[in-house]
C-alpha cells in the first residue's frame, strides 16, 4: 500500500473517532444538562429516592394557571366522593361566570358527578370547575376559601387561590414547591390518576340521548389538542395554558425501575414546538438515560458487631469481650448517577452501646447510612443475626445490680432515710420535753 493511501485511510480513521467522539459528547451533555431556558419553572422529582434532581425557581411566585384545577378536583373529590353517581341539573346559575375552555354544558342538561369530574379534570372544563364548586359549597367563593385551606393542609403556605378554574388573576399566585405539593396528592388518589390518563370519555346528558365526547388536553397522553408529544410512560395529571401563567404541565413518568414526577411552568410555545410537552419528555428521557435506582447490598450482609451482655453462649473478641454479629435488615436500593464518580460509603450507628440477653432474632439494634458526597442516600436498619439466649445466674446478678443501682431503688432508700430521721428527730424532741418537764415540777416543790 503507497504512503499517499496509508495517510488518507489514517485521516478517515481520525475523522471517524472524532466524529463518534462528538456525538457521544453531545449525548453526554443533553443527559446531563437538558436545556430549561424556554421554561420559568421546573421540577423533576424521583419517588424510589425520594430526591429531587432538579428545581428551577421553585421558590418564586407564579400564576398557577390550570394547576388550579387540581386542587379543585382534589377538594370535589373530598366532598363527593360518595356521591359519583349523584344526578346534577345544570342551570344558568351554576354556569354563571364561564369563560374559556367547557366540557359542553349548558343550562336544562342533566349529567352526573363522575361526568362532571372528566370534564375538570380530562377535559379542562371551567364550567365543570364552576358547577363543581357550587354543589359542592354553598358558593364558589365558599370553596375557594376551602380550597386555600386544603392547600395549607398540604403545606403549601405561599398559595392564594382566587377561583377554581385557573383563570389569570393578579391576586392568586403560588410556587412550584407548593405546586408539587398538590401534583404528590393527586398521585395518591387512584380516582383522580384514573381520570387524568384516560384518552377522552364520553358522556350522555340524561333525557337528550346526545353523546358528548371530551379529549384529553394533555397532549402527553392525548393527540387531539397537540401531536408528537405522547409519550407510553407518561401519567397525566395536568395541563393547560394561560397568557399569565405560560404553557405547563404535571405528569408522572415511569422508566421501568424509576417512578418520576415532573412539572414544566410558565414554558413558551413557536410554531414548532409546545416546550412543556417537550421538556417534559426530554427531562424524563434524560433521568431514565442518567439514572438506575440499583440494589448495592442485601438484607443479612454483615456490616458489624456489638457486646452482648449475660448470653449462654457466645463468641468472644481477643479481650474476652462477648460480642454479637449486626447485619442490614432489608435490601438496600440507591438512586445511582451513572456519570459520578463519588463513591458510596456507608456509616452505621447503635441505639445502645451495648445489648443485654435474650435478644431475640431480627431485634433491631441501630441503622446504617449510606452516603454519596454529603447525601444521605439510604437508612436501613441494623439487625441482630443470632437469637441469644440468657445465662439464668448472669441474669439475676444482672437484674439485682440494677435494682440495687437503679433510680427506684435508690430513691426508696432515700425516701426511707429520711422518714426514719424525721421519726427519730420527733422520738428525740418528745424526749426532751418530757425531761424538761420532770426537772421543773422537782423545782416547784
Amino acid at each position: 500500500m503507497s504512503k499517499k493511501a496509508k495517510r488518507s485511510l489514517c485521516l478517515l480513521f481520525l475523522l471517524f473517532l472524532l466524529f463518534t467522539n462528538t456525538l457521544s459528547l453531545s449525548a453526554y451533555a443533553k443527559e446531563s444538562s437538558p436545556d430549561l431556558s424556554r421554561a420559568e419553572h421546573v421540577y423533576l422529582y424521583n419517588f424510589e429516592s425520594n430526591r429531587v434532581l432538579i428545581e428551577k425557581n421553585s421558590d418564586e411566585k407564579l400564576f398557577p394557571a390550570s394547576m388550579t384545577k387540581v386542587v379543585t378536583a382534589l377538594v370535589a373529590l373530598e366532598s363527593l366522593a360518595d356521591r359519583l353517581d349523584e344526578k346534577v341539573v345544570i342551570t344558568n346559575e351554576l354556569l354563571s361566570g364561564h369563560e374559556g375552555a367547557g366540557m359542553k354544558l349548558e343550562a336544562g342538561m342533566t349529567v352526573t358527578v363522575m361526568d362532571l369530574l372528566y370534564g375538570l379534570i380530562c377535559g379542562g372544563g371551567n364550567d365543570a370547575a364552576l358547577v363543581l364548586s357550587r354543589i359542592c359549597e354553598k358558593d364558589t367563593a365558599t370553596f375557594v376559601s376551602r380550597m386555600n385551606k386544603f392547600a395549607i393542609s398540604l403545606g403549601a403556605t405561599n398559595t392564594t387561590f382566587t377561583n377554581p378554574t385557573g383563570l389569570d388573576d393578579e391576586a392568586m399566585y403560588s410556587t412550584l414547591s407548593d405546586i408539587a405539593l398538590f401534583c404528590h396528592a393527586a398521585a395518591d388518589s387512584p380516582l383522580y390518576m384514573e381520570i387524568s390518563n384516560a384518552k377522552s370519555y364520553v358522556y350522555s346528558p340524561y333525557s337528550s340521548g346526545e353523546k358528548i365526547k371530551l379529549f384529553n388536553r394533555n397532549a402527553l397522553v392525548g393527540t387531539y389538542y397537540a401531536q408528537g408529544y405522547v409519550n407510553r410512560s407518561a401519567d397525566g395529571i395536568m395541563s393547560g395554558v394561560t397568557d399569565l401563567g405560560g404553557y405547563c404541565v404535571a405528569a408522572l413518568g415511569n422508566t421501568g425501575t424509576e417512578k418520576y414526577l415532573c412539572i414544566v411552568m410558565g414554558a413558551t410555545a413557536d410554531k414548532n414546538n409546545i416546550y412543556s410537552y417537550k421538556l417534559f419528555n426530554e427531562l424524563l428521557n434524560y433521568a431514565s438515560a442518567r439514572y438506575e435506582y440499583k440494589c448495592i447490598a442485601k438484607e443479612g450482609d454483615i456490616i458489624s458487631s456489638i457486646p452482648v451482655e449475660n448470653a449462654e453462649k457466645y463468641s468472644e473478641n481477643g479481650d474476652g469481650e462477648a460480642r454479637i454479629s449486626c447485619a442490614l435488615g432489608e435490601d438496600v436500593y440507591v438512586l445511582l448517577d451513572n456519570h459520578s464518580n463519588e463513591q458510596i460509603r456507608y456509616k452505621c450507628y447503635f441505639f445502645e452501646d451495648t445489648v443485654s440477653a435474650p435478644c431475640p432474632l431480627y431485634q433491631k439494634v441501630g441503622g446504617v447510612d449510606y452516603i454519596c458526597g454529603d447525601r444521605l442516600m439510604a437508612t436501613v436498619p441494623l439487625v441482630l443475626t443470632e437469637d441469644v439466649k440468657a445465662n439464668g445466674f448472669l441474669l439475676l446478678m444482672d437484674n439485682l445490680k440494677n435494682f440495687f443501682l437503679g433510680k427506684f431503688f435508690i430513691i426508696s432508700l432515700i425516701t426511707f432515710l429520711l422518714i426514719f430521721s424525721l421519726y427519730y428527730y420527733f422520738i428525740e424532741l418528745r424526749h426532751r420535753r418530757k425531761k424538761t418537764k420532770k426537772i421543773k415540777y422537782r423545782n416547784f416543790y
